[in-house]
């Protein structure tokens, strides 16, 4: 059934989002919060401005967004790819030295999770976008999409903008962490 619902890759994500003490790991909630709750507010924030101000969302030229959420989509395979490589070679390390790479290669897996949920997040962005094209256009224009499926649209792409958010910096802290860079290079002067 894993094959058809991926949720351990949900409760995976939900669960990289948390803070790893020496002794405990507990949830990080302001993060959690800010992930799971904008595209929800988002949401919301179109329903409201469609019912209570009249005024209609919108989303212009979706074909030029499906490009981006479908390029976005392979470039982050792409590096998902890369990071498991990178995963492996870490892993061969660990025999010489276990204790000392731990960090690395949990830095390593937190940045996995996140790329490989920006990709299905893009993916889904991609489809929902081809959908809204078919489906949910204005009268006879096709150069936008209208109501409730604009709606999905946008909080869709809220929730990929914040997963790349997230991504990079912990992407290049792992970089920085793994291949000891300097702090001035590192940013950390």
């Amino acid at each position: 059934m894993d094959r058809l619902f991926p949720w351990f890759l949900f409760r995976g994500h939900f669960k990289s989002l948390s803070i790893r003490g020496e002794e405990s790991v507990r949830q990080n909630w302001p993060v959690t919060a800010v992930v799971y709750g904008l595209p929800v507010v988002t949401f919301i924030l179109c329903w409201l401005l469609e019912h209570t101000w009249q005024l209609p969302v919108v989303l212009q030229k979706p074909g030029a967004v499906l490009s981006a959420a479908a390029l976005l989509a392979g470039g982050t395979l792409t590096a998902f790819t890369h990071l498991s490589t990178l995963r492996l070679k870490l892993t061969e390390r660990s025999v010489e030295s276990r204790d000392t790479e731990q960090s690395d290669r949990d830095m390593v897996d937190e940045v996995a999770l996140h790329l490989i949920m920006a990709a299905l997040s893009s993916t889904i962005t991609a489809l929902l976008l081809i959908l809204g094209i078919t489906y949910a256009t204005g009268s006879t224009n096709t150069d936008e999409i209208r109501g409730p499926f604009a709606w999905i649209v946008f909080s869709s792409l809220v929730f990929n903008g914040v997963l790349y958010w997230i991504a990079f910096p912990r992407l290049f802290l792992a970089y920085i962490e793994i291949n000891n860079v300097s702090k001035e290079m590192a940013g950390r002067s």
